[in-house]
């Protein structure tokens, strides 16, 4: 399939039930694979391709990015009442 259409980051945030806020974190922190990065229009405005989108899906999956994940590790230790 060759899809044309292009899809803005609220949509992409749908898709991988995440918030926008987050994929540009992603994207700033520079850990969204090369091919995965968005193109940019004259507003610079992020536009993925379908394949993309597919693309960050798998690469959410298999890279264990679920929602909070970090949170609870990084934020334990430091508000931990039982410090070890």
């Amino acid at each position: 399939m060759n899809d044309k259409r292009l899809y803005s980051i609220g949509e992409v945030a749908d898709e991988l039930n995440r918030v926008s806020h987050t994929i540009r974190i992603w994207l700033y922190r520079g850990i969204v694979p090369k091919h995965l990065i968005p193109q940019r229009d004259e507003r610079n405005w992020r536009w993925w391709t379908r394949e993309q989108v597919e693309g960050l899906k798998e690469w959410v999956i298999t890279s264990d990015l679920r929602p909070g994940k970090g949170l609870r590790t990084t934020m334990k230790d430091k508000y931990s009442k039982n410090k070890e």
